[in-house]
């Protein structure tokens, strides 16, 4: 499929970038995405894209880009799939907001990795709590890997 296949007052809104990318020049929605109306419906440009050449999303899946471009629509960068695949994608290229790339992360790799081998040599996790000035119960996730998993 070409730019040039796609209807004409959705075309000239499409600009295709050197990474291979058709990049969305029209308005974008709030969280990046581009977005669309057509034939009097209220469309995110990757959805309907996909739509139009691939067919129907089934509830339950979305569609995610691999190239991370959220202005893309270039159908070979757009995949079916659940969220949970999205993310997996995402965690894998280092884009996740996981660990010191969180917002409202408390504690550096390098703490994680004291707790953990402080509390492997006998430290309690009560006394863990007390020194990083955190509830118990947020040392325990840590030792236990069930937060900052790695």
């Amino acid at each position: 499929m070409q730019i040039t296949d796609l209807p004409k007052n959705v075309a000239h809104k499409v600009l295709e970038a050197e990474n291979g990318c058709w990049e969305w020049q029209g308005s974008g929605s709030s969280t990046g995405y581009g977005d669309l109306h057509y034939e009097g419906q209220h469309w995110l440009v990757h959805r309907f894209i996909y739509t139009r050449v691939k067919g129907e999303i089934p509830p339950g899946l979305i569609i995610w880009h691999s190239c991370d471009n959220r202005k893309c629509c270039n159908p070979v960068h757009l995949n079916l799939g659940t969220q949970k695949q999205n993310m997996l994608d995402k965690e894998m290229k280092g884009r996740g907001n996981a660990g010191e790339r969180n917002g409202h992360a408390k504690f550096t790799r390098a703490q994680i990795e004291d707790i953990r081998t402080r509390s492997i040599q006998g430290a309690t996790q009560s006394d863990l709590a007390r020194e990083f000035n955190v509830h118990r119960s947020c040392i325990w996730k840590i030792v236990h890997g069930t937060h900052w998993r790695f």
